[in-house]
């Protein structure tokens, strides 16, 4: 019952009148608040029995009804914690590049953050539907190929050679002057790599691309020897001899005639995955016509060559998503992308050592060892 605050005795009467005129219940209550200069009469038929009252109370009710107020509370918290932080980021990273004096160009997610890597192409169709003078100025930087589709434009519109990219995450500089390129990759002191980009790629460990300094120096150290003429010349050789037996799965020895070749571009991946084999580990793969080649160790579920072929067609999965998501996601690519990831692991682990106790192998250092053994 609403009613100014004047009439309020007036509205208890009435309440009252109503009562005595058979309205009235043992369960009836009433109560006041008000509202501005209302005041607001709320009244109820009927009381909560026992059992309801029981029922509320309940443990087995009141507890998860209590947990997801308090799950609720703490997402909410974080989702503000999370928004501070993300804009006092982007804060700091925008005043520094109005510091430096070179143009910049804002953009709300750092391009090449993994999360934006796997699904920009879900959010980019969202994001396009906002009015353009929202977006104009930074959606197609958003695109992780940014670069080769805008080429020189970008330079080109702001009259300069080098530019920011400034985001919540980080702040990137694009530069084309050969000078500058020159002077950045010379001076590897004053201009550091930056490693944490090149976290996805530590697939079996640390390398010579995802290191840097005092490290990148040791595993330059490794890796170098491998790079030689002699090398090259393995590589030389055995792609030749892995596309004439391609050709030979192609043309039939006896009358020299030639089905047609509807696989030609799955065909030329595993010749590459052959050259890969044995010049990189020391293991020559062979064509179904040729038969032989390695075979699965016992307790694997993949032969060598199952599990090299799987895991390169798979690297990008395995690259981008965490470990321990690949493992227990129920996705069927990552089921295989993750099965190839430990059979190859294991095979590396397993091969790795006799490959490197081939350096001492005169017969072998002649003909040009593999990258494992060099």
């Amino acid at each position: 019952l609403y009613g100014p605050s004047s009439s309020s005795s007036a509205g208890r009467s009435s309440i009252r009148r109503q009562s005595s005129h058979g309205f009235h219940s043992p369960a009836f209550s009433s109560s006041r608040y008000c509202r501005g200069n209302e005041t607001i009469w709320s009244t109820s038929t009927s009381a909560p029995s026992q059992e309801e009252s029981k029922i509320r109370e309940h443990p087995a009710i009141a507890a998860p009804v209590s947990m997801l107020s308090y799950l609720l509370l703490a997402l909410a918290g974080l989702a503000i914690a999370s928004g501070i932080h993300t804009y006092r980021c982007f804060a700091v990273n925008l005043a520094a590049a109005k510091r430096s004096g070179i143009p910049y160009i804002c953009t709300p997610i750092y391009t090449f953050n993994r999360f934006w890597l796997i699904t920009h192409k879900l959010w980019l169709p969202l994001l396009e539907a906002l009015p353009k003078a929202w977006t104009e100025s930074w959606i197609s930087f958003m695109v992780p190929e940014f670069l080769w589709d805008k080429q020189y434009d970008t330079f080109r519109e702001l009259g300069s050679d080098i530019y920011l990219l400034v985001s919540p995450g980080t702040t990137s500089m694009i530069v084309a002057d050969a000078e500058a390129t020159t002077q950045i990759t010379q001076r590897r002191n004053d201009f550091p790599k930056p490693i944490w980009m090149y976290s996805s790629i530590d697939i079996f460990g640390k390398n010579v691309v995802s290191t840097e300094g005092a490290v990148w120096r040791h595993h330059r150290k490794i890796t170098s020897p491998p790079f030689t003429e002699k090398n090259n010349h393995l590589v030389w050789v055995e792609s030749l001899h892995q596309a004439q037996s391609m050709l030979g799965t192609w043309v039939s020895e006896r009358d020299h005639s030639s089905p047609a070749i509807w696989d030609v571009a799955a065909q030329a991946m595993r010749l590459s995955l052959h050259v890969i084999s044995r010049a990189g580990f020391g293991v020559r793969l062979a064509w179904p016509h040729e038969g032989g080649g390695p075979d699965g160790a016992p307790g694997h579920a993949l032969t060598y060559k199952d599990a090299l072929s799987s895991l390169l067609e798979n690297i990008i999965v395995v690259m981008l998503t965490p470990r321990w998501l690949l493992a227990r996601s129920p996705l069927k690519i990552h089921k295989v992308a993750h099965a190839a990831y430990v059979e190859w692991g294991q095979v590396h682990a397993r091969d790795v050592p006799g490959q490197t106790g081939a350096r001492s192998r005169p017969a072998a250092a002649a003909r040009g060892m593999d990258l494992m053994g060099a």
